[in-house]
């Protein structure tokens, strides 16, 4: 495929033909220009012959092609330097496949045309894509067009086809109804003739032509997927292959890329490691991060395929998931759908795959071992989850000192980990053993908040001249604004421009893992706030109020700085608000954005501990807040942090012995100091050892102790309400079904009660006893026998046999009860 020369092109309509063009000059001009075009061509074709890729792969460089695209520029300024124009044009090239060059025979296209219909191009606002979808609207050339055309810095929008702008009609179609109709910009596709100057019938031609390359593409897929079907099933490779497995080829003869087919066999040395890794996860029952850190240090291992090269978490879990080293395999699994409010392609895994075969020659795990790892992931995915839920009561915001610390040796931010998701780690620091390992100890997200909000609290108040130099520097940034001439103001305009310009590319940016997320984060955030600031420069000259020209008095300053001390001590001693974003916007100010970490100690388990830098100047960060012509440039102190455990100078060791003396839990002073109960154990060893007493075993003491739960239990709640109950003959049941508990629940209210008060615990005859004689009563008193039963939870027989026994005691004669049933129904009104 040739760049220039009219030879084959990358499209199928993308083929050049002048004839399709509307010459608008003379006959003497436009045989000039023809002359100086085809000297053009036959230079850039001698510079296509002399490249090493004498089949024209397409993989020209970005200097080639800037070349060459300058080359035909400058035919089309002299062909335009005689004659005068009346429309700057801009121009949108773009090739899909790494394997088509077409960028040099589009743009030389839209400069004919613009030549001949006297449109002035300049070189800036030639924009292309290389190797780019046009699925997608996140290429760099067409964000580079878009804001071009859209911000009026060209009249007419020049693309050699519809289908190398969108290869979506309805994108196609937005894009050049904003164009046209908000912007009243002028849209040319040239190979396809329309015009959006010419008539009014372009739109339908925009609408067919949008739908049939759309059509077109889909019917490509069908037919690569067939292709792709029939070299599945004689084993070729039709895709990219997963560890273990290479291509060997099948003939000589290449194809019309160049390229050879490939058969699909096992690769010897990654298939040795792919059984080290089944064999270490199952038999040895090694840990993923264990596995992890043995591949990446062991020399002779190949590098993943999977992201940079180095072995991580997700590359070991999907090769232990992987059917293929089973022999199965399958093809289409997956379904590529774009999602258009997204712009991006999402994989989706089908109902079942479009072939599956099994290819006995290239297993590699044995199907027991295979079912052995599965197993345990499943269980490690469980236990996962387990932990998972029992840490979500914790309320810390996690967010809140996210892409602050920062690993230097990796350049890269921590990300949380570890148990209940309280540490923040380098997960490249992860990947290798311990003692190699530039960080090896964990950061706790609380303790390093607490340091770090009691240092910057301590730096404020500690500067005794810090509210004279911050009047000072304003007194200087008022000079400095009172001396601001046009000058000055336009450059602020540019550098505000330029620093827009860059939001803007950062903001487009697609990030591809965790490192490039906090990177872009940082970023944008500089970015963000050095715009602020001369939006605000800006403004303040525009507006000239006094307000702009004032200096605040030491006592305003006194009490900003006591509201931002208070903020920080009360974060350091409380734990984070809910609203982490003020204290975030704080933080990230006051630190520069950035705390690097060191390791300090001694590499071994619970000795070591992390000191962490940072570069700032206090009194710049706060001058802004009161001037918007701050001095930036003033000189930054260095301030080292020491992340340790609690040491025999903690405060908290006191109090948290006093509260281990008055008979606290540990968990009940965890939650009074807001830190974990490990914390409070080590808080209580220190202080005993500071006191030389000896420090019970946990259970001795939790047996001494009345209150052995923190939570009061149900018995307690309902001790006074049941005894009040039981006094009255209550039964057990009725009690039991009135709050809500079971029969042994209130026993042990009624014996709580009793030994709370040292009073003597009474026993169930007691109670029987006094059903006995509400029995009685009720009787006397002419209550049915049946009604007695219920009141008193038991039968009608042992209700009767209760009476007997009082009656029989008491020396009296039991009344006839169908008597006095009889006697009542009578004295009964008839119906």
């Amino acid at each position: 495929m040739t760049g220039s020369g009219g030879g084959q092109q990358g499209q199928i309509r993308d083929n050049f033909a002048s004839a399709g063009l509307n010459c608008g000059l003379s006959q003497s001009h436009t045989r000039a220009s023809f002359f100086l075009l085809m000297f053009a061509m036959a230079t850039l074709t001698a510079a296509k012959a002399s490249s090493p890729n004498g089949i024209g792969d397409g993989e020209n460089s970005q200097s080639e092609t800037a070349a060459q695209i300058k080359a035909l520029w400058n035919i089309h300024s002299e062909m335009l330097a005689d004659t005068t124009h009346t429309e700057t044009g801009t121009i949108y090239a773009r090739y899909s496949s790494r394997y088509q060059d077409s960028i040099i025979d589009q743009v030389r296209t839209c400069l004919e045309f613009a030549s001949q219909h006297g449109i002035f191009v300049s070189l800036e606002h030639i924009y292309y894509d290389q190797s780019k979808t046009g699925r997608h609207e996140k290429r760099p050339g067409f964000q580079h067009m878009r804001d071009c055309l859209l911000k009026k810095q060209a009249d007419t929008l020049l693309v050699f086809a519809t289908n190398r702008l969108f290869r979506k009609s309805n994108k196609c179609l937005d894009f050049v109804e904003q164009a046209v109709k908000e912007k009243k910009r002028r849209v040319v596709f040239i190979r396809n003739g329309i015009d959006s100057e010419k008539d009014t019938t372009w739109r339908r031609f925009l609408l067919f032509l949008s739908v049939f390359d759309e059509f077109a593409s889909e019917m490509y897929v069908e037919h690569i997927r067939a292709a792709h079907v029939g070299k599945f099933e004689r084993r070729q490779v039709t895709g990219t292959l997963a560890f273990g497995y290479c291509g060997k080829p099948v003939s000589e003869i290449a194809n019309s890329k160049g390229k050879f087919d490939h058969e699909i066999v096992i690769h010897e040395q990654e298939a040795h490691w792919v059984k080290e890794i089944f064999a270490w996860f199952v038999d040895s029952k090694l840990s993923i991060n264990t596995i992890i850190r043995k591949l990446n240090e062991t020399p002779n291992v190949p590098k993943s395929r999977k992201g940079i090269g180095q072995w991580t978490r997700q590359a070991v879990i999907t090769l232990l998931k992987n059917k293929r080293y089973l022999g199965q395999w399958d093809y289409g699994a997956t379904e590529a759908v774009l999602l258009s409010s997204k712009d991006y392609v999402r994989q989706i895994e089908r109902d079942t795959p479009l072939r599956s075969q099994d290819f006995e020659e290239l297993q590699i795990i044995s199907n027991e071992q295979f079912e052995k790892a599965q197993s345990r992931l499943l269980e490690l995915k469980q236990r996962y989850r387990k932990s998972k839920n029992r840490c979500g009561t914790i309320d810390r915001p996690a967010q809140i000192l996210n892409g602050l610390f920062f690993c230097p040796q990796h350049d890269r931010s921590l990300i949380i980990g570890g148990s209940k998701s309280q540490y923040l780690m380098c997960p490249d620091c992860q990947r290798v053993s311990r003692e190699h390992r530039p960080l090896c100890s964990y950061l706790r997200r609380d303790l390093a908040l607490q340091v770090l909000c009691e240092t910057l609290a301590k730096l404020i108040r500690q500067d005794d001249q810090l509210i004279p130099r911050i009047v000072s520097s304003c007194q200087q940034a008022v000079k400095q604004f009172q001396s601001l001439d046009d000058t000055d103001l336009v450059k602020l305009q540019q550098r505000k421009q330029r620093l827009k310009n860059s939001l803007n590319l950062l903001l487009r940016q697609e990030p591809e893992s965790d490192d490039q997320v906090h990177d872009l984060e940082s970023h944008i955030r500089e970015r963000r706030a050095e715009l602020t600031q001369i939006e605000r420069q800006l403004a303040a000259c525009k507006n000239q109020t006094s307000a702009a020209l004032s200096i605040p008095t030491e006592t305003e300053i006194q009490n900003y700085l006591t509201q931002l001390e208070v903020t920080l001590l009360n974060v350091a001693h409380s734990g984070p608000p809910a609203e982490v974003d003020a204290l975030r916007e704080i933080l990230f100010q006051l630190t520069g954005g950035r705390i690097e970490l060191y390791q300090k100690g001694e590499r071994i388990k619970k000795t070591g501990w992390l000191e962490g830098r940072f570069s700032v100047s206090i009194l710049s960060q706060i001058s802004r807040e009161f001037s918007e012509f701050s001095n930036k440039n003033e000189e930054k102190s260095e301030i080292k942090l020491e992340f340790r455990k609690p040491t025999l100078h903690d405060p908290r060791v006191q109090q948290v012995w006093s509260m281990h003396q008055q008979g606290m839990l540990g968990k009940q002073i965890a939650e009074e100091l807001n830190c974990c109960r490990a914390t409070v154990s080590k808080l209580v060893k220190t202080a005993a050892d500071n006191a030389g007493e000896p420090l019970a075993d946990g259970r001795t003491r939790r047996a001494s102790l009345k209150q052995k739960i923190c939570r009061v239990p149900t018995y307690q709640k309902i001790a006074d309400e049941v005894v009040r109950d039981f006094k009255q003959g209550v039964p057990l049941a009725r009690m039991a079904e009135k709050y809500g508990c079971s029969s042994p629940t209130v026993k042990k209210a009624i014996n709580f009660w009793y030994q709370s008060r040292d009073l003597p615990v009474p026993m169930t005859g007691d109670n029987r006893e006094q059903m006995k004689q509400n029995a009685f009563e009720w009787d006397q008193a002419g209550m049915p026998l049946k009604t007695i039963a219920e009141n008193c939870g038991v039968s009608d027989v042992q209700v009767r046999t209760w009476l007997n026994e009082v009656y029989a005691e008491s020396g009296l004669e039991a009344p006839d009860r169908r008597k006095r049933r009889h006697l009542k129904n009578s004295e009964s009104p008839p119906v």
